[in-house]
């Protein structure tokens, strides 16, 4: 099987998947902790594609997949920087984001 046959498996699994996650929000919230080069990173500028979050912007390959996301789901993309140990308890239980 094609490398590209499986990427493009993948992504249409994580887009149904966050078709359910996001509902019928006009947003997908996406929780980062904008920290970890080159998945994601913090910075005060939106050069190369970076999306605000709380004192900056967030870049890397998770945001420019998560923008895919949102694309696909017709969503805005809503990047929420959260501590890393938050991401996975108490921000994604609690509905603070809808995907880590």
């Amino acid at each position: 099987m094609k490398v590209s046959t499986i990427k493009n498996k993948i992504l249409v699994l994580l887009v149904f998947m966050a078709t359910f996650i996001a509902g019928y929000s006009d947003d997908i919230k996406v929780g980062m902790e904008c920290g970890y080069a080159p998945f994601n990173w913090f910075q005060n500028d939106s050069k190369n594609g970076a999306v605000k979050v709380d004192g900056g912007y967030c870049g890397g390959y998770d945001v420019e997949i998560a923008k895919v996301i949102a694309k696909k789901l017709n969503k805005n993309l809503v990047v929420v920087k959260t501590k890393w140990d938050a991401l996975l308890g108490p921000a994604l239980t609690s509905g603070k984001v809808d995907l880590v």
